[in-house]
């Protein structure tokens, strides 16, 4: 599992450009905010869940070019 319980806080562009894996859960328990843009050019996969309990703030546009998979 990967676990992250303090605010997580994006100000600057967040660009991934290769394949993203997650295998194990991935645990929020507290707010995550996001305020410049995320790009996604290649897939990200998710093999099991990812939970959260607080608020996910967006303020910017998410941009997906591939897909996204999840399987629970």
């Amino acid at each position: 599992p990967i676990n992250f319980s303090n605010p997580i806080n994006f100000s600057n562009p967040i660009n991934f450009s290769n394949p993203i894996n997650f295998s194990n859960p991935i645990n929020f328990s507290n707010p995550i905010n996001f305020s410049n843009p995320i790009n996604f050019s290649n897939p990200i996969n998710f093999s099991n869940p990812i939970n959260f309990s607080n608020p996910i703030n967006f303020s910017n546009p998410i941009n997906f070019s591939n897909p996204i998979n999840c399987n629970f």
